[in-house]
């Protein structure tokens, strides 16, 4: 029996449902009843997933490169509404690479990294991207890459790690103290049964996905993408990042405060921030 990603109980989780799926596999949804996150137990071992992965046809498409690359500038829409080029951006399951080059084109440094190998030979070869293939999951991942990064993106990938709590804590070495971490994952409370497979280990909602999320990142945005289906977080490291965006988010109300504000306030008012940014790098290095 699995622990809970979230909250790490490990008794008396709550069925949600059984599916048939691929390879004759089925699929056993369970709930946790203290912090609601519902996920795969058991999951599929590591050589189904790889094989599932492997031959599937979900990110096959007829559109030409260049029409499946400007499809994903909403996606660069959103991530340039935090981090601007230059800088480094990497994507964690990159499919075909076409967020990748849309990313390129926009002035970013890219590195893309995908389990398929068919796919990470379709964006080295046809996009001519810098693609690492390796496989993903919260146990063993370690690219071993050097310097960190302006941006992380995992774009409808995190749904499909066995450990993401572990996962997130891997990921954040490679992520700069003023960087931003940038996730997209399917509503299952919007989507339900529709999203289940052996493909699907973790089944997040708005909420749970905030849960998971706020244990080494501050969440600055929560958006709802293609009628409301999925959805995307925004997040940093520190504090001192997030008080800048809520600084820039809301300056109009931030400007009318501080002409009230008396000069004691405003000093207790910075005292706090201080505490809670050393609090918070405090517990994450302990870790």
């Amino acid at each position: 029996m699995l622990k809970c990603a979230i909250c790490e109980n490990d008794s008396r989780f709550e069925p949600v449902l059984s599916k048939g799926a691929e390879a004759g596999f089925t699929c056993h949804l369970k709930k946790c009843p203290r912090c609601e996150f519902i996920f795969m137990d058991p999951q599929p071992d590591v050589d189904l997933q790889k094989n599932l992965i492997n031959t599937s046809t979900v990110y096959d498409s007829k559109l030409p490169d260049e029409q499946e690359t400007q499809n994903r500038q909403i996606i660069l829409d959103y991530i340039e509404r935090f981090a601007k080029p230059p800088g480094r951006l990497l994507e964690l399951g990159c499919a075909r690479g076409y967020l990748l080059a849309a990313a390129r084109g926009s002035g970013w440094q890219t590195v893309g990294v995908e389990f398929s190998s068919k796919w990470a030979e379709y964006a080295r070869s046809r996009l001519k991207l810098d693609i690492i293939e390796t496989w993903l999951d919260g146990d063993s991942f370690d690219l071993k890459l050097t310097g960190k990064f302006d941006v992380i993106v995992m774009w409808h990938m995190l749904e499909h790690i066995n450990n993401p709590k572990r996962f997130l804590e891997r990921v954040g070495p490679y992520l700069k103290n003023s960087g931003i971490l940038i996730v997209q994952v399917p509503d299952f409370a919007k989507l339900g049964e529709t999203i289940v497979g052996c493909h699907h280990l973790n089944y997040f909602t708005r909420d749970t996905l905030r849960r998971l999320m706020e244990h080494d990142y501050y969440v600055i945005d929560v958006t709802y993408d293609y009628v409301n289906k999925f959805v995307s977080m925004a997040m940093c490291k520190t504090f001192s990042v997030l008080f800048v965006w809520r600084l820039m988010e809301f300056p109009r109300i931030v400007t009318a405060s501080l002409h009230t504000i008396t000069a004691q306030g405003f000093t207790e008012f910075l005292r706090q921030a201080r505490e809670k940014i050393r609090h918070r790098e405090f517990r994450i290095k302990s870790r």
